[in-house]
């Protein structure tokens, strides 16, 4: 109840802002007003997307960016402030990088090798810059692993691999790149990838029984993470 009141409350939200937009036009084409003299204000509409996103589950962070975003802009198009971005644009650099290093240092912190007797196949690890990176598994305990892709793309088929009853988590972060991965029809993926002005996309086949589970969590950033069979 609670999510299809969200879902309502989003849609209300997006519709009353359309009609007001079309009814600005509207109204300069009746020759009431001049539409020109309110395209300054054009940042609201990522202050409407951020509001949206906040209302949805998982949503707060993305929504939080469109809204310092539309902000920022909607203050600087009134004259309020005299803070161009340009100024901090390094300041993406700075971000994109520290998340990089966290990553790592994070992924070096967990990292293991692999159980005395398993396959060097059972994890797959992809770093692809501005460059592409297939992998292949065909692992029969698949134990998941970490795919980043930063202005490139990696691959994954994992349709050979076999996963133990349980749970497996793939690790993803894309930014301006995509990452695919395949897997086999007896999977079921859980997606917990979190979209920032990017996509998530599910087009697996759900199996018969969810013993086998797989995990895909992570942030795509103005990129693409796709999981199918």
């Amino acid at each position: 109840m609670e999510r299809t009141k969200q879902h309502l409350s989003a849609k209300l939200l997006v519709g009353m802002f359309i009609v007001a937009v079309g009814l600005l036009f509207l109204a300069d084409n009746l020759g009431y007003l001049d539409s020109d003299e309110y395209l300054h204000y054009w940042p609201v509409i990522l202050l409407v997307v951020g509001v949206v996103n906040v209302l949805q589950p998982h949503g707060g962070l993305k929504g939080a960016i469109f809204l310092v975003c539309g902000a920022w802009i909607l203050l600087l198009n009134m004259g309020i402030i005299d803070l161009e971005i340009r100024v901090f644009w390094p300041l993406i650099l700075v971000g994109l990088g520290a998340v990089l290093v966290w990553r790592a240092m994070s992924g070096a912190k967990g990292s293991s090798s692999p159980p005395e007797g398993s396959d060097a196949g059972s994890t797959v690890n992809a770093f692809a810059l501005m460059s592409a990176v297939t992998r292949r598994s065909s692992s029969p305990a698949f134990r998941g692993g970490d795919l980043t892709a930063v202005m490139g793309g990696c691959e994954i088929d994992l349709r050979q691999a076999q996963l133990e009853p349980g749970e497996v988590t793939i690790d993803t972060f894309a930014v301006w790149g995509g990452i695919e991965i395949k897997v086999p029809t007896d999977w079921t993926v859980i997606g917990k990838v979190m979209p920032i002005m990017g996509g998530f996309t599910d087009s697996t086949r759900p199996p018969r029984d969810d013993t086998k589970r797989l995990i895909v969590k992570g942030t795509a950033i103005m990129g693409g993470v796709e999981v199918k069979n």
